[in-house]
Formats: structure tokens, C-alpha cells, sequence
């Protein structure tokens, strides 16, 4: 787009649709190829010659980005391949094309050239990621702090333990302590700070999504007061309960009343005996003939109760006032920290662009972003929030309302597993009231699952009501559920299944230790899936990160070899928690804990401890010069090495993930300068911020394993021959602290309101007792769609294991569990015994085929990816791509180390002075172009941006313009001659390229090796592929002209640089490392030195 071109009407009347590509809204069952047909639009766009920068295909996590993006590109390589593949692509697609035109096919291999070009412009991402782009193209107009960036959550949890701290420091102690108490309704708490920032954690999204208004929505009600109080209780005490024709039961109960009203017991007045019986309407208490209330007693109870619901509402009300108070006042401290440290989340880019949500500004966005969004493919979009909703609907309205654009839209409902993250699953079933262009289409014939697990799926969800004891709420939500759910089917009928339902053995009333044999017994039926079909993939699906390590660890004790796909910290390896303990007591030297684990452990040895007296400090001092010289990244690898020799296969995985933590902790430490100079200062840190991103975050443990252990968040997806699902007994998660009312799914929240127990819902107003009745419904409702995700994962074979009855109860009943769901739906209502298959359908050895011919099945037709172990390919880990990390100006002097440049912890006027050097000559690409004087402003600028001192810029600016004018620099720069000295003449050269800066990463001796090339000069053949470098690095070292030896011995330093720099240029653009050549240039001298 130039800069002469007008932005599109946004605001024109929607056009009468007569276009090639429907608008679509596909709601998409588990295993119906979701991801397949959302490529069948991509493609068919691309094959009609859309552009692809005019493609925008979002879904909900990078990685199902990057298989849509493969699924993309793989479809297309294969229907290059043959005309045949052609042919059943055209035939998905919908193309016209006949079968066996080879025009097709070459078509294919055509644009498969054109997207592997294009790869930098496609956009196949997250949502968050397009609003990012967004937001790095309106900085300044949204609001967002110069040099912004995403932070990890550790990071955030910090900027957030800091707002709080803050928060509590500027008010009165009095005022906090009086505000606790509200919100923890007069209970003692341990910590005030975990207390807030657990209310902050819960409720923050929907204090961001709400006004003040919405948290005084419940009006207080005047009780009575302290003399009305003490007629009233007088009055109901001095009632002779003997007197009136009621059951005996009445005078013991109405004593309890007249106690519990004195002693201000409110909660249990309400909660038991007559007053209760009152406040729901009944007019009778007791058993036998005579239990009807008397009017004369009930007009004694109808004050208290009164006023027992006017404390009650006034004391719910102030707690929810209490709430908002809390929560903008950390918000005030919370906001001002993220922007004084340019700290963001993807949350607070989605909520700086609601303004932006549009016609109009939507034209300024696509002008600034130069191009035009004509094409809206959406993925995963019941997990969509209301705020990126509210930012992608400009351009869905904007592709929906045009015959010549489209709209592709696909989800499920049942899936909606993200609620807790802000996900709301009504915006797509609600979504034809905002587009209504838009078809709908529903897909449930599997192209994953065997019919008997297909068969099992559909009796599971069509039986959840049968539940027994489920209150009115989890009822409703489970009726609501089997009358929307589609019957599933399968295309995959020649496919052999099997499902069980087997007991662990039971070990008391310990919840704790009954999970820990549920976890037993999976282990042990892995491990013999595994050894009777060792072709199978396999998985075991938990609800929490906790148990992956767990189920980990049993397997491991089996004999078998898993990948970790939930994702727990790598505290969870005892050799990352070595390393840990040594960074302890690099900040700590007295920390006798960390100094003993140490002491006691393999690595003693190697560490070379002597004594508790001394050892401590000695280790101490030699780990923070290691950390000072080397960084974290390459310090802890040189401590992953030592420990190599004691770690498993598991263990070494998670160093290596460690290694790789350290590289990313310590490029964030060091950042570059804002102008490109390679050299990076070092700031002054300890050791206490790495260990507790170490401690907080998440790493998954990803492996070519045939066995992958995941919660089933992570699961979604995926599929797998074999699926064992555990932690199916995990009792119900705790009631939520507030509950929120919106008037549709796409406006904000107007009431909000602290949860109410049920025990005395009843005497609240309707519309309160209607949201805490939705919000129980909507939870449920998510707790089905998780267990829905859990047993659609399977090809094959699916294995649920659960605990069994207890032998010791009088009574029993169905536990209200997902294991108590499944056991009604399948008939299981009485006690089951331990150690027991207690259901099975299906053919128990349906992996004799697998065996026979040991070939993972993949359907075309299925959208979701295949779990397997493959022996051809292996894909590197990311530990396995970050080997290492190191900049080729640190292989200066072949390794030796400056030591000035190791404790300069602040940027000395040497360094300034080339920093602003380099940051002058990054300006110019040719001489011929580059006007120095007229220049002078803009490079002043420049200086004044670095810091720089003004008189002394003037100085450095005299000696820049005059370095200019030496004939070896102007032979240099100068665009002709330049191609004459130093340009292989031989090759044909269609075109010289200049790239100032370039940022270099290559993998040289097994190590990651990064940087940036100050000047490399890249020639192109008429086909736009290199045929040659020059690489160009300038030098500011204080030298004299006439002193030979000592620029010999400067070229001799930075040789090993140099060397590294030619080969990952010649990496990076395929050359051979003979057309590589490399330049010193001595600014002081004026000297140009060839490095071989």
C-alpha cells in the first residue's frame, strides 16, 4: 500500500452476498476435522490467487498455529507431489479443476514457492499475537509505554507483590485491617499480602470489565436497631411456646433461636429451626398433627428475621464495596508500575485496543499496517474473550458484509475448557446475532475415534442427568447439556476399540493417598500397554500439573520412558534443584540448607567443599564470579556438564531446559542499546529473581517417548491410539469469591456481588439468587466440556481409572465426581469394588492389528494431530535448538576475557564513544546517499539519545566527517567502488544489498551463537539468491597509524569474531564460506584490514 492510497469505506451498507466463499460458522464436534477444513478455506484462497498478507488465520495457542501453518504447507507439498494427490486436494477444496490436470499440480508447487517465500508476511498466529502487531503500530495513540514488552509471568507476579506492597504502605493501618476483616468476614488470616493477591488473581478480569456501579448494585437495608433489637428478641423469649397447640419440637427450637438471636449467631438463626422455616414461606416445623406455625409466633420471628436479612445483604453488599476499594487501589499502584517498567501482558494490548474497536479507527489500522484484512479465518473460538471479541469484530463485520471477502469461523462449545482464563463459549453460540451473513454448519462424524469409543462417548453425555444427588443447578446444566448434545459418529468404522472402567485398590479414608493408587494402578496398565504394543501412542491425562510429575515418576519406576506435555517447574528435578541450591548460596553464603544439600549430594565432589566453616563462602564467591563472567545461561551449562554423568535421560532434558532459562533470564538482563550497537552492558543483579522464575514457571518435558502425560487442558487437540484418564474422583473446586451478571455475552458486566453461602441464598432477592444460580450452572457446564475433552482424545483404546466405593460406609452414594457422572451414565450406580474392571466394551486386544502391521493411523479427514512415535524424523526440543549461547564478539582474543569489561557495570565514555560511533556509521548504506552535513542534526539527535555530552558530540562529529574522507573508507562506502575492490566480479550480480545491523544467530561447535554484524554487504543474482557476503565490523581501539605490529596483533585479537561471523553468514544464507569475506575497519586510522 503507498502512501496515496485511501483506507475502505468501513461504515457502507452490507452488500447482497454473491461471492464464491460463504461466510461460515462450523461448530465442530472432538475428531470432525476442525483444523482440516479451516486449511480447505486457506488454501482454496490461496489457489484463487488471494494475497496472503490479505489471510488472516487465527486460533487460540501458538502451537496449534504452527500445525495449522504445517497442515497449510504439507497439503500443498503433497499435491505437488502427484497429480493424483492434486486431484483429491482440488476435489477438497471444491475446485473446478478436472482430474489429472497437471495444471494444477504445478499451481501447487507454484504457490508452495510463493508461501515458503512469503513465510515473514503469512498470518497464521494467535489472536493475541495480530493484536500485538497492532499495538506495536499504535504505541503512542493507545497509550502504551515507548519500549514496551511482554513480560513472563514471574515477572508480572513481581510487578504485582509490588503494587500490592505498595497499596498496604499508603494507607492506614487501621483502615486495612478494617478492610480484611470484611473481606475475610472476620476470620483470621495468615497473610494479609496472600490474601489480597488472591483477590486480586480471582477477580482483577472482572474488575477491569466493570464500573463502580456494578459493585453497589446491592442497595443495604436499614435493620433494627439496638433498642428495637432488644424488644423484639424479649418479646419472642417471653412467648410460653407451652401455651400454643404445636409438637414438643417447637420450645427446644425457638430456645436455640432466642440464643443464637442474642448472641448475634445471624448465619445459623437463618440456617436451622423455625426462623428458617419462616423466611422460605413454610408454615410448618416439625413432624405430626400439630406442626403448624401459630400466627401469633410468626409474627414474633418476622422482625428478627428481618433483621437478620438486613445484616446478612448489608453485610454481602460492604464486602462487595469492600472488594472494588480494594481492587482499584491496587490497580492505581499496579498501573503506574507496569508503565514505569514498560511491562505488559496480552491482556492489557487486547483492553488498550477497545478503543480502536471501530469502523474508523478499524480504517486506520489496516492503513497503518499496510494491507487489508480480506479474508477472517478463526479458530478455536469458544475460547475467545469479550475483549478480543470486541478488537477482531471491526474486521470480521468488515469481511462478512462484502461479496468479494469471508468470514470462516470454527469452534465447539462442548470444548470450552478456558472459562477460568476469560474465555466465554456464549459469544460463538450467540455469534449469528452479531454477524448475520454467517451460515451454520455442524460436523460430528469423527475421523479419529473407533466406533466403541464413540459409542462410549455418546452414552457418557447422554446419561450425565442420571446423576442422583446432583443439586437443582448441576441438574439443569446436565439436562441442557444432553438435549443440545449432537449423537457423535464415526467414519472410522473399521477401526478396533476398547474402554474400560477399572477400580485401584482403596487404602482409607486418606483423599491423598487414594490418588496416589489410582496413580499406581495407571502406571502399572501402562506399563503393560506398552510392552504388548510398543507401536501404540499412548497418554495419561490428569486435571492437575501436580500429578503429571507423579504419574512421571511411577512410569519411570516401570520401565517406562514418558514425555511431559502438562508443564511443572523444573524444581521438580533433583538436579535443577542442586543448581539451585548453589545460586542460593551465592546470595546467601549462611544458607547452612542449600550449603548441606550440596555438601551431601554426587556434585561434592566436583564442587571441591571442604568445610562448613569455609566451604560455604569459598563456593560462594567462585559461583558469583562465574555468574559475572559467564552469565546465567552459560555458568549453569558449565554446572549441567559436571552433572551430566549422574542424571537419567529425564534429568538431563530438565538441565537443559534450565540451560535455556538461564539464556533467556540473562538476554533480558542485557539489553542491547535502543540503537543496534552489538556490545550489551552488564547490570548488576542477584541471584533471588532467576531462582523464583525457576520455582513459578511452567515447563513442559517434551520428548520423542511413546507414552506423553499431560493435564487435559494441554490434551485438546490431540489424539492418541491409547488414553488413560486419571484424578476423575477430584471433588469439586471451592465456591467463587464473587459472582458477575452481564445482559449478553457482548456487553460488559453490570452487577457484581460477593457469593452468597446457599445455606442463605434463599433470602436474597431474586435476581442475586438468579446469578449465583447461572454461575453455578456455567461451572458445571465447564466441568463437562473438561471431562468431554478427556474421553474424546482416544483412537482406540480409552481407560478411565477411578477409586472405588469405600467398604466401610453404612450408606452409599454416588460421589459427585466426574467418575460419579460417568458411573450414572453408564448404569454403575451401586458400590464398586477395589481392584476391579467393573465396566469394559470393545476388543481387548485390539492392538494385534497395530502390532501386525506397526503403522500409527492418521485420517486426512481429521483436524487434530496424531501423537506418535516416528523413527524417520526427530525433531529437535528447544532445549535441543538453545545448545548454548554466545556472541561472536565474545570469541574476541579466542576466548580470553577483558577484565575491565567484566566489572564495568555502567557504560563508561569509552564505550559511549563507540556506541555512538557505530551508531553513526548504522546511518549510512552509501556514501553517494549520505550528505554529512546536512546530516548533522539528525546524528546530534542520536547522541543526545544515547546520553551523550553535547561539546564532546560536537568533537566526535569533526573527526566522524573527516574518517569519512580517508580513501580506504571511501573505497569502503562507496557504492561503485565498492563492487569493483571487493565483489567477486565472476558471478553474476543482479543486485548489491546493504544491511546495517544485521542480527546473526547460527549453530556453530554445538553452540547457539548470536550477535549482530555492524555492516554486511549481500550480493543477489537475478533470482534473488546470494551469491556472495562481505562482512564489515568497525573498530574504535586507540591505535597510530604508522604502528604495523600493533594493528597485526588487533587483527590477530578479533580473528576468532570474525571467523564466527563468516560462518553464520554462511549459514544463514547458504553460501559456501569461501564467498564470505571479512573487513576490519579501524575508524582511528582510517585502516580497512582483510581477516581470512
Amino acid at each position: 500500500m503507498t502512501a496515496t492510497t485511501s483506507a475502505p469505506n468501513m461504515t457502507e451498507m452490507p452488500k447482497p452476498r454473491n461471492s464464491q466463499y460463504t461466510n461460515e460458522l462450523i461448530r465442530a464436534s472432538a475428531g470432525t476435522g476442525k483444523t482440516y477444513h479451516l486449511s480447505n478455506r486457506y488454501l482454496r484462497l490461496v489457489l484463487d490467487d488471494v494475497p496472503v498478507p490479505q489471510i488472516l488465520a487465527t486460533t487460540f495457542t501458538r502451537q496449534a498455529a504452527r500445525e495449522i501453518l504445517d497442515r497449510i504447507l504439507l497439503r500443498l507439498a503433497i499435491a505437488a507431489e502427484t497429480a493424483g494427490a492434486a486431484a483429491d486436494l482440488a476435489m477438497a477444496i471444491g475446485s473446478d479443476t478436472a482430474a489429472g490436470d497437471l495444471g494444477f499440480q504445478r499451481k501447487c508447487m507454484g504457490k508452495l514457492r510463493e508461501l515458503t517465500a512469503a513465510l515473514p508476511r503469512i498470518r497464521v498466529s494467535t489472536l493475541d499475537a495480530f493484536f500485538a502487531q497492532i499495538a506495536q503500530a499504535f504505541s503512542l495513540e493507545i497509550g502504551l509505554p515507548p519500549g514496551w514488552r511482554i513480560v513472563e509471568e514471574d515477572e508480572e507476579a513481581a510487578i504485582r507483590g509490588q503494587a500490592i506492597d505498595r497499596y498496604l504502605g499508603i494507607g492506614k493501618p487501621e483502615r486495612v485491617v478494617k478492610l480484611m476483616h470484611l473481606l475475610s468476614k472476620g476470620k483470621a488470616e495468615r497473610s494479609v499480602s496472600r490474601m489480597i493477591a488472591d483477590t486480586v488473581i480471582d477477580l482483577y478480569g472482572m474488575f477491569l470489565d466493570s464500573d463502580r456501579r456494578a459493585w453497589n448494585s446491592l442497595s443495604p437495608v436499614k435493620p433494627l436497631d439496638d433498642v428495637e433489637l432488644e424488644e423484639a428478641i424479649m418479646e419472642l423469649n417471653a412467648c410460653d411456646v407451652d401455651q400454643l397447640d404445636v409438637v414438643k419440637a417447637f420450645k427446644p427450637a425457638k430456645n436455640k433461636d432466642c440464643h443464637q438471636a442474642a448472641s448475634h449467631q445471624w448465619d445459623a438463626f437463618l440456617a436451622d429451626g423455625i426462623a428458617k422455616n419462616i423466611s422460605q414461606g413454610l408454615r410448618t416445623y416439625g413432624n405430626g398433627k400439630k406442626n403448624e406455625i401459630p400466627d401469633s409466633l410468626q409474627a414474633l420471628y418476622e422482625p428478627l428475621i428481618k433483621h437478620a436479612l438486613a445484616l446478612l445483604r448489608n453485610q454481602i453488599a460492604l464486602q462487595t464495596e469492600s472488594t472494588f476499594t480494594l481492587l482499584n487501589g491496587f490497580d492505581d499502584q499496579y498501573q503506574e508500575l507496569k508503565h514505569d517498567t514498560r511491562s505488559l501482558r496480552f491482556d492489557d494490548i487486547n483492553r488498550s485496543l477497545l478503543p480502536f474497536a471501530k469502523a474508523d479507527s478499524f480504517r486506520q489500522i489496516a492503513y497503518r499496517m499496510n494491507g487489508l484484512i480480506e479474508h477472517l479465518l478463526l479458530d478455536e473460538f469458544q475460547d475467545t474473550s469479550l475483549d478480543q471479541w470486541r478488537v477482531i469484530r471491526p474486521f470480521a463485520e468488515y469481511v462478512a458484509r462484502d461479496s468479494n471477502r469471508s468470514f470462516f469461523c470454527v469452534g465447539d462449545v462442548k470444548q470450552a475448557i478456558y472459562g477460568w482464563r476469560g474465555a466465554d463459549a456464549d459469544i460463538l453460540d450467540q455469534l449469528g446475532q452479531q454477524l448475520p451473513e454467517i451460515e451454520p454448519l455442524e460436523l460430528t462424524d469423527s475421523y479419529r475415534s473407533s466406533e466403541t469409543v464413540i459409542a462410549f462417548v455418546n452414552d457418557v453425555n447422554r446419561g450425565l442427568a442420571n446423576h442422583p444427588t446432583l443439586d437443582a443447578d448441576e441438574n439443569k446444566a446436565a439436562e441442557d447439556w444432553r438435549d443440545a448434545f449432537p449423537t457423535h459418529a464415526t467414519a472410522r468404522k473399521e477401526l478396533p476399540g476398547h474402554v474400560t472402567i477399572e477400580t485401584a485398590r482403596y487404602p482409607s479414608d486418606d483423599e491423598e493417598a487414594q490418588a496416589d493408587l489410582v496413580f499406581d494402578c495407571c502406571a502399572e496398565r501402562v506399563a503393560e500397554l506398552v510392552n504388548g504394543c510398543p507401536s501404540a501412542s499412548v497418554a495419561v491425562l490428569t486435571r492437575s500439573n501436580d500429578a503429571v510429575a507423579k504419574i512421571i515418576f511411577r512410569l519411570q519406576q516401570h520401565g517406562v520412558a514418558a514425555s511431559e506435555l502438562g508443564g511443572n517447574p523444573l524444581t521438580d528435578s533433583a538436579a535443577v534443584q542442586l543448581i539451585l541450591s548453589r545460586l542460593k548460596l551465592a546470595d546467601h553464603p549462611g544458607d547452612s540448607v542449600a550449603f548441606f544439600h550440596l555438601q551431601n549430594s554426587p556434585w561434592a565432589d566436583e564442587l571441591k567443599i571442604s568445610s562448613k566453616e569455609s566451604g560455604p563462602f569459598s563456593l560462594s564467591e567462585q559461583t558469583r564470579r562465574q555468574l559475572a563472567d559467564l552469565g546465567f545461561g552459560a555458568a549453569i551449562e558449565t554446572w549441567a556438564n559436571e552433572l551430566k554423568r549422574f542424571c537419567n535421560p529425564r534429568e538431563w532434558r530438565r538441565l537443559r531446559q534450565l540451560v535455556e532459562m538461564g539464556f533467556v533470564f540473562q538476554r533480558q538482563a542485557e539489553q542491547p542499546t535502543e540503537l543496534g550497537f552489538s556490545g550489551q552492558r552488564r547490570i548488576k543483579f542477584r541471584t533471588q529473581p532467576f531462582i523464583r522464575r525457576v520455582e513459578t514457571q511452567r515447563v513442559a518435558d517434551p520428548s520423542a517417548d511413546q507414552v506423553s502425560v499431560m493435564t487435559i487442558h494441554k490434551s485438546k487437540g490431540l489424539q492418541f491410539d491409547a488414553v488413560f484418564v486419571v484424578e476423575l474422583d477430584k471433588r469439586k473446586s471451592q465456591a467463587p469469591k464473587c459472582v458477575a451478571h452481564r445482559p449478553s455475552p457482548f456487553d460488559g458486566i453490570d452487577q457484581v456481588v460477593r457469593y452468597v453461602p446457599s445455606k442463605i441464598l434463599e433470602n436474597f432477592p431474586a435476581k442475586i439468587q438468579r446469578l449465583h444460580h447461572e454461575s453455578a450452572r456455567a461451572k458445571f457446564r465447564e466441568d463437562l466440556c473438561v471431562l468431554y475433552v478427556a474421553i474424546t482424545r482416544a483412537i482406540h483404546a480409552l481407560h478411565l481409572i477411578v477409586a472405588p466405593s469405600n467398604p466401610k460406609a453404612k450408606v452409599h452414594r454416588l460421589p459427585k465426581t466426574a467418575a460419579g457422572l460417568i458411573r450414572a451414565a453408564v448404569d454403575l450406580t451401586d458400590p464398586i469394588e477395589e481392584s476391579t474392571v467393573v465396566y469394559e466394551t470393545g476388543d481387548r486386544n485390539w492392538f494385534a492389528s497395530k502390532n501386525a502391521n506397526a503403522e500409527n493411523v492418521e485420517s486426512e479427514g481429521s483436524g487434530d494431530s496424531v501423537v506418535t512415535k516416528r523413527a524417520p524424523i526427530r525433531l529437535r526440543t528447544p532445549a535441543d535448538r538453545m545448545v548454548s549461547g554466545l556472541s561472536p564478539s565474545s570469541r574476541e582474543g579466542g576466548g580470553r576475557v577483558r577484565l575491565a569489561d567484566r566489572l564495568s557495570l555502567e557504560s563508561s565514555m569509552g564505550m559511549l564513544y563507540g556506541t555512538l560511533v557505530h551508531a553513526w556509521f548504522e546511518q549510512i548504506r552509501w556514501l553517494g546517499d549520505f550528505d554529512t552535513a546536512k546530516e548533522k542534526g539528525r546524528l546530534m539527535r542520536i547522541a543526545q539519545q544515547i546520553g551523550f555530552p553535547q561539546q564532546e558530540a560536537e568533537n566526535v562529529w569533526l573527526q566522524f566527517r573527516d574518517s569519512l574522507k580517508n580513501a580506504e573508507l571511501e573505497t569502503l562506502l562507496d557504492r561503485d567502488r565498492f563492487a569493483q575492490t571487493y565483489l567477486n566480479r565472476a558471478s553474476a550480480i543482479a543486485e548489491v544489498q546493504v544491511r546495517n545491523e544485521q542480527p546473526i544467530t547460527a549453530l556453530l561447535d554445538g553452540q547457539v551463537t548470536s550477535g549482530f554484524v555492524d555492516r554486511l554487504v549481500v550480493a543477489v543474482d537475478e533470482s534473488g539468491c546470494p551469491t556472495g557476503a562481505v562482512i564489515i565490523d568497525y573498530k574504535t581501539d586507540k591505535l597510530e597509524a604508522d604502528d604495523t605490529n600493533s594493528i597485526l596483533r588487533k587483527v590477530d585479537h578479533y580473528r576468532p569474531q570474525l571467523k564466527a561471523y563468516r560462518r553464520a553468514i554462511s549459514q544463514m544464507l547458504n553460501l559456501d564460506p569461501a564467498s564470505v569475506s571479512s573487513y576490519l575497519v579501524f575508524l582511528n586510522v582510517g585502516r580497512v584490514k582483510q581477516v581470512t
